[in-house]
């Protein structure tokens, strides 16, 4: 599939396919990467071959050269395979959990992470099944995660102790 990142002011157009977007959008977070395995790339007219581009906001890696892309004009290629590296929680969970741990303790945070997991395993499941969720879709932990919590505080003790109740011969 060809591609073309084309800088244009402060930003940048980047076109795989019939896809078109800002640059801007594809980096919410410092961390944030696109990896791109080419069958071929240019960077302005210097012909790199079949490799591997590492795009960071501001900086493009490809082997072990690292380019500023503020430097740059345009990188054009054919992409075999494009992957976006991403965190699977957010930052929003963990502050959610940070509350969940400081209103309801320690032992709530672990329950809402396995019921959320769980729940959220069960929903997405159930809705790729009947075809209302592709399977790469996203699933939004936060919700899963409130349910959880809630589970937790009105019957969180009461399901502990008679799962450890099942374990006892």
């Amino acid at each position: 599939t060809p591609f073309t990142w084309t800088r244009t002011g402060e930003d940048a157009d980047f076109v795989v396919g019939e896809e078109k977007g800002l640059w801007s959008d594809n980096f919410a977070r410092e961390s944030d990467q696109l990896l791109l395995q080419c069958d071929a790339a240019a960077i302005d007219e210097r012909e790199l071959g079949a490799t591997t581009l590492r795009f960071h906001y501001n900086r493009v890696a490809f082997g072990t050269e690292e380019l500023k892309l503020d430097s740059l004009a345009t990188i054009t290629g054919v992409v075999r395979e494009l992957q976006i590296p991403r965190e699977a929680m957010g930052r929003g969970d963990l502050k959610f959990l940070a509350a969940i741990g400081a209103f309801l303790g320690w032992r709530a945070v672990l329950f809402s992470v396995f019921a959320g997991s769980l729940l959220g395993s069960i929903v997405g499941l159930v809705t790729l099944v009947i075809g209302k969720r592709v399977w790469s879709a996203k699933l939004p932990f936060g919700p899963y995660l409130a349910a959880g919590a809630l589970v937790w505080m009105f019957f969180g003790e009461a399901l502990i102790g008679w799962y450890m109740g099942m374990l006892e011969p």
